[in-house]
């Protein structure tokens, strides 16, 4: 069993699709799924096993009593909550951006750096109290992949831990002083 190429899947894979298999995981149903998106049932069955066939995986198991997900199902609805939460977050934001006001701000942030952040963001806050603020609290090994990956839209933490430190633009905000502590 092989998973098709991520070009592959992003040129098959619809919105709607998506939005399907969500509804499918909250119906258990796909009479009640194909509501849900404002499909006809025929449309909802064609659709799923249009997905199935991009993925080349059966995502969910067929009884009288329903559909349920299997593993690969299960991970597939993860990562469409996913895509559909981000779409969410895009829309918001435009929508601030516009109003003028608000927008969203993602940061990652280590545990030292949780002081400096929280001071940060109240002088921010003041200035843009309607702005949609996420933090992700985490070590820089796991920080850095979720700016790589346009998840954060900035981290306080070490670039020395990454494999290509200098791909980062970086602010040095103070320096760390490390000390040696043992057991006499």
């Amino acid at each position: 069993m092989t998973i098709p190429s991520l070009t592959t899947i992003a040129s098959r894979l619809r919105l709607r699709q998506l939005r399907l298999l969500i509804a499918l995981d909250e119906y258990g149903s796909l009479h009640k799924a194909a509501e849900q998106v404002s499909i006809t049932q025929p449309g909802a069955t064609k659709a799923l096993n249009d997905i199935e066939a991009t993925l080349g995986v059966a995502l969910f198991e067929r009884s009288p009593k329903g559909l349920a997900a299997n593993d690969l199902g299960r991970c597939a609805i993860r990562y469409a909550r996913l895509i559909h939460t981000d779409l969410a977050h895009l829309r918001e934001e435009m929508l601030g951006i516009l109003q003028g006001e608000g927008g969203r701000l993602a940061v990652g942030c280590i545990m030292g750096g949780v002081p400096m952040l929280l001071r940060a963001l109240t002088r921010l806050r003041a200035r843009q109290p309607a702005l949609a603020v996420e933090i992700i609290e985490d070590t820089s090994a796991r920080l850095l992949p979720l700016v790589d990956q346009g998840r954060l839209d900035l981290a306080i933490c070490r670039s020395s831990v990454s494999r290509r430190p200098d791909d980062y633009t970086e602010l040095s905000l103070h320096r760390e002083h490390l000390r040696v502590v043992a057991h006499p």
